[in-house]
């Protein structure tokens, strides 16, 4: 099972990423069973969201998405 966790705070080291970095670890913690992964926004450039197939953004925007749709679960 792949577990994404999104942190939507601009801000580096927020409370929001604490409390989903906490989550994660707890996640980890119930077997090798589970992967866990961290996107947080202060740290990715992403670009506005169009409409476009997302077939066609590109760099981080693309490596954002594929993550999403890859993942089995998410915690925002």
């Amino acid at each position: 099972m792949t577990l994404l966790g999104i942190s939507g705070s601009l801000s580096q080291h927020s409370k929001t990423e604490l409390a989903i970095c906490k989550a994660l670890q707890f996640a980890s913690e119930l077997g090798e069973s589970v992967t866990i992964d961290l996107v947080s926004l202060s740290n990715v450039d992403l670009v506005f969201c169009d409409g476009r197939d997302p077939e066609l953004y590109e760099v981080d925007t693309r490596i954002v998405l594929d993550k999403i749709a890859t993942a089995d679960a998410l915690i925002v």
